[in-house]
C-alpha cells in the first residue's frame, strides 16, 4: 500500500515549523510553498510528485484549470494498492463470464477462478456472503461482501453503517470455497470539498477558518481551496501456480468417503469490497464494484 499526502500552500504565507513537524510525523504529509499563479507549472509539479509516489499508476491528479491564482491551500491525497494473492489464480482458468450490472442486464468480463481454503461465511442480517482473501507478504487482506440479490448492493451498504466489521470477521470460518471473481481495475478521483462540508467540516473552506496553528502570521483570511483525493486499485490473477484443493471427507456407518461440495462464491454482480489491516481488522479503505469495465 502506497500513500501519498501533501499540502501545497501559497508562498505568501509562512508555515510554522511546529506544524510541518506534526504533518510529517502524524499524517505522513509534506508541506510545500508554491506560487499558484503559475498554475501550469504547479500542476506538473503536483502530478509528477504523485506519479513518483505511486509507481506511475496515478496520473494527472490535477489539471492547470483546477488551480486558481487565488488558491491558498490545496491538499493532495493519493493511494495506490496492487497486491499479490497469497493463493494465486491460474491465468489459464480465467475466462469470459457474465457479470450482471443490473438484474436483467449483463456483460461478459474476464472471471478468475480458484478453489482453495478461505475465510468464508453467510451473513444473514446483511443478506450477503462474505469472503476474505489474503495478500502475500502484506499486512492487508481483502474482504468481499456479495449480496444474495443481484440488485442488493445499495441495501447492503445501508446495513453496513450499523455493522461491526471485527464482529463480522469473527463469524467467518476457514473452509474450502469455489471462487469466481472478476479481474478489475478502479481509478477514481474526488474533489472532497463539498463532501467534507456536508460532514460538518465546511468552516475550513470559508473566511472563518482558523489556521493560527499553521501560519506564522497573516494579512488576509486563509482557507482551504481544494482537497483532492484519487484512488487506484488493481485486482487480477498473479502467477501461474495454485495449490490443489482439499476435499472435506466425513465418515459414517455404511458410508465411505462422502464428498461434500464446497460452497460457491460467484461474484457475478455488484459487490462491496474493503482492504483491511489484518492485525487490527480495521478498514484501510473500501469501495464498490458495479461495472468491471469502467
Amino acid at each position: 500500500l502506497k500513500i501519498a499526502n501533501k499540502l501545497y500552500i501559497a508562498n505568501k504565507f509562512t508555515v510554522k515549523s511546529s506544524f510541518q513537524e506534526v504533518a510529517e510525523k502524524s499524517f505522513l504529509s509534506k508541506v510545500e510553498s508554491v506560487n499558484f499563479q503559475e498554475s501550469g507549472k504547479i500542476a506538473r509539479k503536483i502530478n509528477n510528485w504523485v506519479e513518483k509516489k505511486t509507481n506511475n499508476k496515478i496520473k494527472n491528479i490535477v489539471s492547470p484549470f483546477s488551480l486558481h491564482p487565488t488558491s491558498q491551500i490545496v491538499l493532495i491525497s493519493a493511494i495506490h494498492f496492487k497486491g499479490t494473492w497469497k493463493h494465486q489464480f491460474r491465468p489459464r482458468k480465467t475466462a469470459p463470464e457474465p457479470f450482471w450490472i443490473r438484474p436483467t442486464e449483463s456483460m461478459r468480463v474476464p472471471m478468475m477462478k480458484i478453489k482453495k481454503h478461505f475465510r468464508y461465511g453467510m451473513i444473514e442480517e446483511l443478506d450477503s456472503a462474505a469472503l476474505k482473501l489474503s495478500y502475500k507478504d502484506s499486512d492487508l487482506s481483502m474482504l468481499i461482501l456479495l449480496p444474495n440479490k443481484r440488485d442488493g448492493l445499495n441495501e447492503l451498504e445501508d446495513k453496513l453503517l450499523n455493522t461491526n466489521i471485527p464482529d463480522l470477521l469473527s463469524r467467518m470460518r476457514k473452509r474450502e470455497v469455489e471462487v469466481l471473481l472478476p479481474a478489475f481495475k478502479i481509478e477514481i478521483g474526488f474533489d472532497l470539498t463539498e463532501t467534507l462540508a456536508k460532514l460538518g467540516c465546511g468552516t475550513m473552506f470559508t473566511d472563518r477558518a482558523d489556521f493560527s496553528n499553521v501560519i506564522v502570521e497573516k494579512s488576509e483570511p486563509i482557507k482551504v481551496s481544494r482537497i483532492v483525493h484519487k484512488v487506484y486499485i488493481e485486482v487480477k490473477e498473479k502467477g501461474t501456480e495454485a495449490a490443489a484443493a482439499t476435499v472435506y471427507r466425513f465418515r459414517s456407518v455404511g458410508i465411505e468417503n462422502i464428498k461434500v461440495p464446497p460452497p460457491k462464491f460467484i461474484a457475478d454482480h455488484p459487490f462491496y469490497f474493503a482492504l483491511l489491516d489484518k492485525h487490527l481488522n480495521l478498514v484501510v479503505f473500501n469501495g464498490r464494484l458495479v461495472n468491471p469495465r469502467q
